[in-house]
């Protein structure tokens, strides 16, 4: 009789723990619920506050101005991705993409900064802009390769010759996308 007791007793408190186990288990489903709702309604309302954001922006009218400001972001972080990809490889000079790329990215920067595109310590403080993105996401790369990479950057944004006939990125006139070789020869190709 008292092995059946002592049994029953055993199995009294394995139960009792496997409640306690189901119970701590079930709330903390409802705790992860309960914040997953708080979430979900934080993220709606971050969505409804955009879609009133983009309303009073369409209402006055400055829609143009926004869209154009998303264009340059684009432009800028394009530039800083093509200088990412640049530092990766093997090539010492960048090709005429990554030039145009890159140059279309300074343009931008400049122009989002209220930098004057026109002269060269502007297009250096953006090159330096778009570095400091490019680092961020480049990943594991050595030192000495982003060194050279921030080096050509500098150079390019140095080199850059601009028009002064011309409009700024995304209104060009054709003239002011134009960059001189060193030897005096005319490069094309920022135009966007």
């Amino acid at each position: 009789m008292a092995l059946r007791q002592r049994i029953s007793e055993l199995d009294e408190r394995a139960v009792a723990r496997e409640k306690s186990r189901a119970d701590a288990a079930e709330q903390k489903a409802q705790e992860q619920t309960m914040r997953g709702n708080r979430e979900e309604k934080r993220a709606n309302e971050a969505e409804r506050r955009l879609s009133d954001i983009e309303r009073f922006i369409r209402l006055l009218g400055a829609s143009e101005a926004y869209e154009h400001w998303n264009f340059l972001h684009a432009v800028v972080k394009k530039a800083a991705q093509a200088l990412a990809d640049w530092a990766h490889s093997t090539a010492s000079i960048f090709n005429h993409d990554d030039e145009c790329t890159i140059g279309q990215g300074i343009i931008a920067q400049c122009q989002l900064n209220g930098l004057n595109p026109y002269q060269e310590s502007d297009r250096i403080k953006a090159a330096n802009d778009i570095a400091d993105m490019a680092d961020s996401i480049v990943g594991s790369i050595g030192k000495f390769q982003w060194d050279i990479a921030v080096t050509r950057i500098g150079q390019l944004a140095s080199e850059m010759r601009l028009s002064t006939g011309g409009q700024s990125v995304g209104g060009s006139n054709g003239n002011a996308d134009e960059l001189t070789n060193w030897d005096g020869t005319k490069k094309r190709g920022l135009s966007l």
